[in-house]
């Protein structure tokens, strides 16, 4: 792991709750700067996984591994990611424009450039990803709910066109 990426951000608990009112200036800018690095740092993973692989049916799995392997090690992460998402307002809502979106559009576009002619003409590649995207993230956040609710598996690939 690297150095954006220290062990100690990967603890539950370890990050400021998040960025808004009632919220010190300095634990706003630290968590903003907790969060781009980790980003940052998820972008990193992902693109190793992308460039691993050239056929489409290898890519899938190799980006969906790679995205739960990094929110199963950094448990802090998917509640920010979330609640960020859920609250949209205010300077969480910039983190997510800033470095959700562009994330989802390189993936996307490592998907589309890998799938070729053979995804069908109207998948809704981005939508598929932020399906299984937003299901890593909120499995990850479940806490103790997630092994009753999920199961142990990782059942996302099902939801995909060419396993069917």
């Amino acid at each position: 792991h690297d150095a954006a990426d220290p062990p100690a951000v990967r603890q539950a608990g370890q990050l400021p709750a998040q960025v808004g009112p009632g919220v010190s200036p300095v634990a706003g800018e630290l968590h903003e700067a907790v969060v781009r690095k980790l980003f940052q740092s998820l972008m990193v993973t992902l693109t190793a996984a992308a460039e691993q692989t050239a056929s489409y049916e290898e890519r899938i799995p190799a980006l969906v591994d790679a995205l739960f392997t990094f929110l199963d090690e950094r448990p802090a992460f998917s509640p920010i990611v979330l609640r960020e998402i859920i609250d949209g307002t205010g300077p969480g809502r910039a983190l997510v424009l800033d470095q959700m979106v562009p994330a989802l559009d390189r993936v996307e576009g490592w998907l589309r450039q890998a799938a070729g002619d053979r995804a069908p003409d109207d998948f809704d590649f981005r939508g598929a990803i932020v399906q299984i995207a937003m299901n890593a993230v909120v499995r990850a956040s479940s806490g103790p709910l997630r092994e009753p609710i999920w199961g142990s598996e990782r059942q996302s690939l099902s939801l995909c066109w060419w396993q069917n």
